[in-house]
């Protein structure tokens, strides 16, 4: 039963690994800003998974005869704060950029709040294991309320990139909600009067392992990791498979797949054929002048039609339409 879980961790950190990698080089290629909150998001459960290994296998002291012994949890504080003001960050970044908001002014804050809380509520005078659950309670509450703020605003909004940016993502944020609800009610049993009451008596060896893991480890939070970890990689293997596998201009067979991604991406926007044609020379890289004269146009008619797409797609440049159209 332990080797099983040794192994099941150390697969975690490799899940955590291969979803930050994915994330980094999505990120060079698009140069989409959420990519990077994903990699924080993903090194930080990385790092957490890793010390929580090495201090419930690695150190002799926490096997005993009977078994694991010990709490099961990351013990040292200012770790614990790093780890979860990293997640929280980048979580409420995440929620930002989805649902529009100015995230300059808004992003400091809340996470600020959340670790202050944390540290109140571990330097208190409660046992270790009341602390820890009140640490990690506290946490699961701050996730929560960025997966509800995403799916409410994406339901209510009336700005069509948010809410279809969102409803591309609905399913995977509502199971990660859903067992974000039920990872907050498994640390709530870890709180100690709780807990000695569940405490099964008489049970054997392996059965106390799995018990062990199923309140201290919180599976719940796992899954929806492992969700997260799923879509990203999806996701980013998408964008690079696409990305290298043919250029965006319209030279190409209109069969490939940049071209139906670009024939897609005008139709969402409303793009009309002519803002279509230029939008593949914007998304090359091509300067104004070099449209107009490929395009037999002058320049102050290629700027106009640049200026209709970007308020079609609500972006302010052409580097924001590049990641709008890589993350679409």
């Amino acid at each position: 039963m332990e080797a099983f879980f040794f192994i099941f961790s150390m697969l975690l950190v490799l899940a955590c690994m291969l979803a930050a990698s994915v994330s980094l080089c999505a990120f060079l290629v698009t140069h989409s800003k959420p990519y990077v909150a994903w990699v924080g998001v993903f090194v930080a459960y990385l790092l957490e998974f890793g010390v929580a290994i090495y201090e419930e296998y690695l150190p002799i002291e926490r096997f005993g005869d009977e078994g694991i012994v010990g709490p099961g949890a990351v013990e040292n504080l200012g770790l614990k704060l790093v780890v979860s003001a990293a997640i929280v960050f980048c979580a409420w970044y995440l929620a930002c950029r989805e649902c529009g908001w100015d995230w300059h002014r808004r992003l400091v804050v809340p996470p600020a709040l959340v670790v202050l809380v944390q540290l109140l509520a571990t330097a208190s005078n409660v046992s270790f294991d009341t602390g820890n659950a009140a640490f990690y309670l506290v946490r699961d509450v701050a996730i929560i309320t960025c997966l509800g703020t995403m799916l409410v605003i994406g339901a209510c909004s009336e700005h069509v990139r948010i809410r279809e940016g969102i409803a591309r993502q609905r399913s995977a944020l509502a199971a990660c909600l859903l067992l974000m609800v039920a990872a907050l009610l498994m640390d709530m049993t870890s709180l100690d009067p709780i807990y000695v009451k569940l405490w099964p008596e008489g049970m054997s060896e392996a059965t106390a392992t799995l018990y062990f893991y199923l309140v201290r480890r919180n599976v719940f939070e796992i899954a929806a990791v492992m969700v997260l970890v799923a879509k990203v990689i999806a996701d980013g293997a998408g964008v690079l498979a696409l990305r290298f596998s043919t250029p965006i201009t319209t030279t190409g067979l209109e069969t490939s797949a940049a071209e139906v991604r670009l024939a897609r991406f005008a139709e969402r926007y409303g793009l009309s054929e002519r803002e279509r044609e230029i939008l593949a020379y914007l998304l090359d890289g091509s300067s104004y002048q070099q449209i107009a004269t490929d395009n037999f146009i002058s320049l102050g008619t290629v700027k106009a039609h640049a200026s209709h797409i970007y308020a079609k797609t609500g972006v302010s440049g052409r580097q924001e339409l590049l990641q709008l159209f890589w993350r679409a």
